[in-house]
This record gives structure tokens, C-alpha cells and sequence, in this order.
């Protein structure tokens, strides 16, 4: 009957707390597949915008305890249950790759190296994986970050040398630095993110700050506001929401955190995502639909959703199984598959957070409606009887 009720309660308000009862009550995600067969420890995953091929990069030849040749690897995950591998694994940075991306058009591929550097690499071709042009020098220390614009013709790369580099990749062949150097954080830029509307960057360092800069005239960024405080300790990743002015933000300090930025001048916290992890936040993102952020750490992933960003709520139980540090995660086009890369291994998880549909599998669980007498009793009159599951006939 507490199902029932659970189901009633959201038929009469959608809210997150109503919500957060389908997600304790049902496994919201599934564990499809995992690939083992790695070149090295994994530090960055990404998946087209197509949702068609995953991306692995990290470290794929270690001299003693020093990379001494990093690795970028794809798969075909048209069906995430059966991963294809496309080609080997190829090298092309001289240090391990700690950040790889996509273009918006899924033609080019961007990869951010300890070896001070950054490549761009054609990806239309399924058998080879191509670099385009030299490698983009400029960074005087490891390249952590890489972001395109959402137009796809800007790439921004953060750098442990506390500074931010905007580059013209619209010609990729011969991709040009833009502008000065974004400079003013203390300590390494772990983290970069351009809003939607690509006139925002977002950047996230080890001196505890976000700094939010605009790139609306590229050859001109500017630092907006004062540095963002918050956090107690490094922030490790930030991400935009594609549907609204929130930025997410996550730190070694443990926690989460949601902003306002409509005025970036003067970001507003929103609120402090209830305790979701016990070790340091390594990634988040946001789904394409602005609802659910995901975030990982040590060992595991958490959703939560963020429909009403001010009353944020986990979705369900830990996403475990990681036997090392969770350092990359993303989201699949459509919403329904999320990728996580350790250390050891690639996750592929399926993802089912429509309400609707589960409504509809809980009913039939259940498989039958709450009496008139049921609902006067525990409800009352203050609210008029309706069948909490109308795809089921009669109570």
C-alpha cells in the first residue's frame, strides 16, 4: 500500500520530494557493461554527440612511476551492452591525456596532456584515429581541462599553471591562440565549462574558487565579478546546465554545490546537495534534459535530481561496483546511458528516470488502484477520489 500512496502523493504535485519516492523504491540504473581491456588507468571519457562512439584517454606506457606516453582508445556503442572497438589504441601525446572532448558536430575530438599540450584529432574516419595539424603549445604546465564552445569554432583548455587558453579551431588544420591568457587563479585549473549560449566560461581551480569569465569576444575575455567562494577545498569540476543559468560545481572538500548565475556578476547559491558522497567529488554533469546531475568519487556515482535546483534530492542508491577512483564521467545524448571511467576499468550504465514510465511499472507491481474507502481513510475528503493507476481497471 505504501507504493500506492507513494504513486498518489506524486499524481497530486510533482515535486522532487515525490519523486525521490519512485527512485528509493526502483533501480533507477543498470550496470550493461564493463570493459576491461584497457591500454591504462583511465582519467577521461567522453561520448559523442551522436551518442555512437565512446572516447577513453589516459595513461598507456608507465617507465617506473612516471607516464611516459599517454593513450586515447574508441569504441562503437551503438548498443552499450555489446562495445565494439574501433582500431587500437593510439598514442600521440607524450605524457598521460587527462582530458578528451568532443566537437558539437562529432567530427573532431580534443585531448589535453601532462606533456603541456593539446591536439586536435579527426574522427570521422572509424578505422584510424588522425591527428589534424601540430599539437597547440602555449601552457607552461599539465593541460587538465579541454572544452569546444557549443558552436564548436572555440576551444578553451585549462592548466596547472593556473591559467586559461582560448584557441580558434575553425579552421582545424591550422587551429590559432585567441586573446590573452586568462589568468587571476592561484592554483591549478582543474575544471572549464562554457554555458550554453557560449558567451560564459566557467572555471574551476585548486585555490577552492570558480571564476566565471566572458568570452562573448574572444580576443577580449574578461573576468567577471569577484572569484566565486564556497568551497573549502579544491573545486574539481564545474558543468552548466544546457536548459538554464545553473552551474554545478563539486570539490575534494566532499560536497556539491548549485548556483545562480543569471548575473554573473553576483552568482547566488542555491543550495548544498545533501550529503551524496563521503570522499572527494571528482566529476559533475548535468543530462541533456537540465533534470538529473550526475557526480562521482572514490568508488561511485550518484544521481540527483535537480528539476527544482533549490530542493535538489538524490535519485536512488550509489552507483557502485568501481574497485578505484572514479575520474570521468558522461552522459549519453539521449539521457538514458551514463559512462564512468577508473583507474581499471569503463562502466556502461543504462538510465531510467521518466517518471511516467515508472509510474506505469509500479502500477503494475502493485497491480491494482487504492478503494474509495482506502483513500477516505488515509486521505480524506479534503481531496477528491481519482485511480492512481488508470492503466489498471478498477481497484
Amino acid at each position: 500500500m505504501a507504493i500506492l500512496f507513494g504513486l498518489a502523493a506524486n499524481r497530486i504535485e510533482d515535486t522532487n520530494a515525490s519523486r525521490s519516492f519512485f527512485f528509493n523504491a526502483v533501480q533507477t540504473t543498470r550496470l550493461e557493461h564493463t570493459i576491461r581491456d584497457l591500454p591504462g588507468p583511465v582519467q577521461s571519457v567522453a561520448l559523442s554527440p551522436d551518442g555512437k562512439t565512446l572516447v577513453a584517454a589516459g595513461c598507456g606506457l608507465k617507465q617506473g612511476n612516471i607516464c611516459s606516453q599517454g593513450f586515447i582508445r574508441r569504441w562503437d556503442v551503438s548498443d552499450p551492452r555489446r562495445p565494439v572497438a574501433l582500431g587500437q589504441p593510439v598514442a600521440g601525446h607524450r605524457d598521460n591525456v587527462a582530458s578528451v572532448v568532443f566537437s558539437p558536430d562529432s567530427k573532431l575530438l580534443a585531448s589535453g596532456s601532462n606533456d603541456n599540450a593539446i591536439r586536435l584529432w579527426n574522427v570521422s574516419d572509424l578505422r584510424s584515429l588522425s591527428p589534424i595539424g601540430q599539437s597547440l603549445a602555449g601552457h607552461a604546465w599539465y593541460v587538465t581541462s579541454v572544452a569546444f564552445s557549443p558552436n564548436g569554432k572555440l576551444l578553451a583548455s585549462g592548466s596547472d599553471d593556473h591559467t586559461i587558453r582560448l584557441w580558434d579551431v575553425n579552421d582545424p588544420q591550422n587551429p590559432s591562440p585567441v586573446g590573452p591568457p586568462l589568468e587571476g587563479h592561484t592554483s591549478y585549473v582543474n575544471s572549464i565549462a562554457f554555458s550554453p549560449d557560449g558567451k560564459l566560461l566557467a572555471s574551476g581551480s585548486g585555490d577552492s574558487t570558480i571564476r566565471l569569465w566572458d568570452v562573448s569576444d574572444p580576443e577580449n575575455p574578461a573576468f567577471i565579478g569577484q572569484p566565486v567562494p564556497g568551497h573549502t577545498d579544491a573545486v574539481s569540476s564545474v558543468a552548466f546546465s544546457p536548459v538554464s543559468k545553473t552551474l554545478a560545481s563539486g570539490s575534494w572538500d566532499d560536497t556539491l554545490h548549485l548556483w545562480d548565475v543569471s548575473d554573473p556578476r553576483s552568482p547566488l547559491l542555491l543550495g548544498q546537495l545533501p550529503q551524496g558522497h563521503t570522499q572527494d567529488v571528482s566529476t559533475v554533469i548535468f543530462s541533456p534534459d537540465g533534470k538529473t546531475l550526475a557526480s562521482s568519487s572514490y568508488q561511485d556515482i550518484r544521481l540527483w535530481d535537480v528539476s527544482d535546483p533549490v530542493h535538489a534530492t538524490p535519485l536512488g542508491q550509489l552507483m557502485g561496483g568501481h574497485t578505484d577512483f572514479v575520474r570521468s564521467i558522461a552522459f549519453s545524448p539521449d539521457g538514458k546511458s551514463l559512462v564512468s571511467g577508473s583507474f581499471q576499468e569503463i562502466r556502461l550504465w543504462s538510465v531510467q528516470i521518466d517518471v511516467n514510465a515508472w509510474h506505469d511499472k509500479l502500477c503494475n507491481a502493485v497491480n491494482r488502484n487504492l478503494t474509495e474507502e482506502e483513500w477516505l481513510q488515509y486521505i480524506g475528503v479534503a481531496l477528491p477520489y481519482f485511480e492512481v493507476c488508470p492503466n489498471l481497471s478498477g481497484p
